[in-house]
C-alpha cells in the first residue's frame, strides 16, 4: 500500500520543484504545501464542509510518519474524528477517493487551542483539494 503515497504525492504534489520542497520541510509533512500556500485548497471549516458533501464509499486513509493504509467504507467526518479522538489513528492523515480526485487531509495542528478566532477555529488545517483546483 506504500504506492498508495507514493501515487497520491506525484498526482497532488507533481507542481512542487525540489527546492520548494526543501524550502516548505515537505519530507516531515506533505501537508505543508497547503499550510505554505504553494498549493492552492479550502482550509478549516471550508474544507470540512466540502469533505462532507463527498461519497465517500471507497477511499483510502494513509498517514504521514507509517506506511499504513486502510480501504474505507462509507468515512464519514464524525467517523474520522471520533478515530482520531480516540487515537485510534494518527492525527496526520489523509483521506482521498480511490480516483484520486479529491484529498481531505487532517493535521496534528488542526486542533484549536481556543486562541483562534470564532470563524475559523481551526489552528492549521484541515485541508481539502481536488485534482482540478489548479
Amino acid at each position: 500500500m506504500k504506492n498508495i503515497k507514493n501515487k497520491y504525492s506525484e498526482i497532488f504534489f507533481k507542481e512542487l520543484t525540489i527546492e520548494d520542497r526543501e524550502e516548505i520541510y515537505f519530507n516531515q509533512y506533505m501537508w505543508h504545501a497547503f499550510s505554505y500556500q504553494k498549493i492552492p485548497c479550502l482550509e478549516g471549516l471550508e474544507a470540512i464542509n466540502e469533505f462532507k458533501q463527498k461519497i465517500k464509499n471507497n477511499v483510502y486513509l494513509f498517514f504521514q510518519h507509517n506506511d499504513t493504509t486502510l480501504e474505507m467504507k462509507n468515512l464519514t467526518y464524525e467517523k474520522l474524528m471520533d478515530m482520531i479522538n480516540n487515537e485510534i489513528i494518527d492525527t496526520d492523515c489523509y483521506v482521498v477517493d480511490k480516483n484520486f480526485e479529491w484529498s481531505f487531509i487532517y493535521t496534528h495542528e488542526t486542533i484549536s487551542d481556543g486562541t483562534c478566532d470564532f470563524i475559523n477555529p481551526y489552528y492549521i488545517g484541515p485541508f481539502f483539494i481536488t485534482t482540478n483546483n489548479k
